[in-house]
């Protein structure tokens, strides 16, 4: 629910992973829906150009800085309190997440090309021999992908 005017919090009713998207939509009074789709079109886009990291720094950063709504315990509300371990933690969580994101998108890149080097099988038959290697080596990305993508999913729900 947008609420404008609301104050600076994580949500941890409303999250998906540390609950910044739901705050920030919440404090600037606009759908979670719509601005997660937005953080998520950024992500990809910084992943083209390969600014993934600075994305992901910057989101830990904020995560790490904006207090949760619900949380007696945190202190941050109150004052400006930092926790390494944690900052380190959701750090390897969104690393495993980003690096399982892009071993997705390069390996399903490899597997459309791999098809493409299938259709020249009449013309150089050596080309669709490396086309069925690449598609080998983009089926095993994938797989490894969405292990590496699930290991961040669990690390991050643990936050």
């Amino acid at each position: 629910m947008s609420v404008p005017g609301a104050p600076l919090h994580r949500l941890s009713r409303d999250r998906v992973l540390t609950g910044l998207i739901g705050g920030l939509a919440r404090f600037l009074g606009i759908d979670p829906g719509l601005l997660r789709l937005l953080s998520l079109i950024l992500f990809i886009a910084s992943i083209l150009v390969g600014a993934w990291i600075l994305v992901l720094v910057i989101y830990i950063l904020l995560s790490a800085l904006i207090p949760r709504e619900d949380d007696p315990e945190d202190v941050r509300g109150r004052g400006f309190v930092i926790d390494i371990g944690r900052i380190i933690y959701s750090l390897l969580s969104l690393l495993f997440l980003g690096i399982g994101i892009a071993i997705l998108i390069y390996s399903i890149a490899l597997f459309a090309a791999s098809l493409g080097a299938h259709l020249a099988l009449l013309v150089a038959p050596p080309i669709a021999l490396a086309g069925l290697l690449g598609m080998i080596i983009s089926i095993f990305g994938v797989i490894v992908g969405i292990l590496i993508l699930w290991i961040g999913m669990i690390m991050v729900r643990k936050l």
